[in-house]
């Protein structure tokens, strides 16, 4: 599992952190439905691939 710690670093602000989420999933054009942890789920997932895979 990748280490999470170099995002939560970078966003030591919790409410930052949340707030940067969001304004990523308005920038994606996504539902209000969609929620902040799901954006960061996915971002995550993108940006973490695991050896030997490649993300679409």
């Amino acid at each position: 599992m990748p280490d999470p710690r170099p995002l939560l670093t970078r966003h030591r602000n919790v409410g930052a952190l949340h707030h940067r989420l969001l304004d990523l999933r308005q920038a994606a054009g996504l539902p209000q439905t969609v929620s902040a942890l799901r954006v960061a789920d996915v971002g995550i997932w993108m940006a973490h691939p695991a050896p030997g895979y490649r993300c679409p």
